[in-house]
């Protein structure tokens, strides 16, 4: 509860604070604050929330150091879990903690967990964090430390606390933010895969017609929600929610429509070829 009289915290959005609190409620976090990257699952938790929403919110807690998550191996790291959960309060769970935190995959995770468990001054979370830290590791980087205040030592139950490095300090490396997010332009299209992909997916969806209503709102939105990280995926969002078009038996595209549309294409490739690709003929 403490975490109310973070400055840093309460100065987050509304939509990151819910996200975070979120996240502590989840059933499958361990010990260790580690849990399974699910961004589908969670926006499902709010009907209004889509999965850019969640994507934003764990990009600015990024930002600002509360977690650090990895897509590449869909895991998650609430950085203070260990810490303020309590967790080093308990002998055994503690000990449960060391031993899932050296089941996470994630290189980056790996590294913000060995800060984290080096900073409790335990001789047994500093040995933990020595297993822990990937080879191509050079150094530990800083835990995340929100009052400012040096961090105190924790015993380890015989009355010592280990200092692994001398001093807290405040010159390391910040984590870097992922790109900001970006306005929609007129003439933006989906890349060829995203087209491919949903076609697949949605066949029942009119693409080209959703792509105009897609332009059309991004275009005309105003304020931070205008702003996305990643157009495609937001796209591909998009055309998921899309109403299918009515069922109905018009004649087939003639041999000679499909003509005529490859020799626009060849007049002007640049501009038409997206168009066919959203209309099936690339």
């Amino acid at each position: 509860m403490s975490i109310w009289r973070n400055k840093e915290f309460v100065a987050r959005s509304v939509e990151a604070q819910r996200c975070y609190m979120m996240l502590l409620a989840q059933k499958d976090i361990n010990n260790a604050g580690v849990q399974p990257l699910m961004i589908r699952k969670w926006a499902r938790a709010c009907a209004d929330t889509t999965e850019d929403d969640i994507v934003r919110a764990l990009d600015e807690l990024q930002a600002h150091r509360f977690l650090c998550y990895d897509t590449d191996t869909e895991e998650l790291f609430i950085r203070t879990f260990i810490r303020n959960d309590g967790i080093i309060k308990q002998p055994n769970v503690m000990k449960n903690a060391l031993r899932v935190a050296e089941q996470t995959e994630s290189p980056i995770l790996r590294k913000a967990l060995a800060a984290e468990l080096d900073s409790l001054r335990r001789s047994d979370a500093s040995e933990a964090a020595s297993r822990i830290l990937p080879d191509n590791a050079e150094t530990l980087p800083e835990p995340f430390n929100p009052s400012g205040t040096p961090l105190e030592p924790c015993g380890d139950g015989d009355g010592e606390g280990v200092t692994k490095r001398s001093e807290v300090t405040s010159t390391s490396t910040p984590v870097v933010p992922r790109n900001r997010g970006t306005r929609l332009h007129e003439e933006w299209m989906p890349e060829k895969s995203v087209i491919d992909e949903m076609r697949g997916e949605c066949p029942n969806i009119d693409l080209e017609a959703e792509h105009r209503k897609f332009v059309d709102y991004w275009m005309s939105k105003s304020g931070k929600d205008a702003t996305k990280v990643d157009w495609n995926r937001t796209w591909r969002n998009w055309i998921r929610n899309a109403r299918p078009r009515p069922q109905s038996r018009a004649a087939p595209q003639s041999t000679t429509d499909a003509r005529i549309a490859a020799a626009q294409a060849l007049k002007d490739p640049d501009d038409n070829v997206h168009q066919l690709q959203l209309r099936g003929h690339a």
